[in-house]
């Protein structure tokens, strides 16, 4: 996690998005990148940061870096990984958790991490997860008395395309997963048991690389 010390007057926004909900293969990764609320228009312009899902990799990668690099007063960027055993496991267990409530605890989580820093808050953007009111209600929960009452926190459906600071969220979340599912490390491999290759693309039931993998 990466974060610079801020004036006490400056107001942050906050961006939150995911990478991972349906994939065979790899973790799900939530991001979260904030920065002052009044350099949005700036940030879009300079960097031109975009949903992950209409990058390229190398574009995703250079994206990846500049936000990484970034000296600013008031910015940082964080993710929280659950590991596909976690959301397996929760998800058939039948006292466990349905992937919305793990994914609202994730966010939730990120949120916390940032406001424990004791930043002014503006307003807080997400990707829709589920009815918005339902988003928006857990935030506030999950979060008490560490949230402002006048923080603004909006759920939108592609809110990854219309915010740049959801935008980069998203970048950070999709970097980080695809670094991970390249590095996977499969437990039928240790001690030599089996061979396994990493040709599995994007790790998405959608991708004909992870289908012949699936089948191989």
């Amino acid at each position: 996690m990466e974060q610079q010390q801020q004036p006490l007057l400056l107001q942050i926004e906050i961006g939150i998005d995911e990478a991972g909900r349906g994939p065979v293969l790899g973790p799900l990764v939530y991001g979260c990148t904030w920065w002052p609320a009044d350099c949005a228009d700036e940030m879009k312009e300079r960097y031109k940061f975009k949903d992950s899902k209409q990058t390229t990799v190398e574009e995703r990668e250079e994206m990846y870096r500049q936000l990484k690099q970034m000296q600013m007063e008031g910015f940082g960027t964080a993710v929280s990984i659950s590991q596909p055993e976690e959301v397996s496991n929760e998800m058939l267990d039948v006292n466990g958790l349905n992937l919305n409530q793990l994914s609202y605890n994730s966010s939730a989580k990120l949120l916390r991490s940032v406001l424990e820093k004791g930043f002014r808050v503006k307003r807080i953007l997400l990707d829709q997860l589920g009815p918005p009111a339902k988003h928006i209600s857990e935030m506030r929960r999950q979060c008490g008395s560490l949230l402002s009452p006048d923080t603004e926190i909006l759920s939108e459906s592609k809110a990854d395309d219309r915010y740049p600071v959801v935008s980069a969220a998203s970048i950070i979340a999709k970097v980080t997963r695809d670094e991970l599912l390249e590095k996977w490390d499969y437990v039928e491999m240790r001690g030599g048991l089996k061979e396994i290759d990493h040709n599995f693309g994007c790790g998405y039931p959608s991708d004909p690389l992870v289908k012949k993998w699936l089948l191989d």
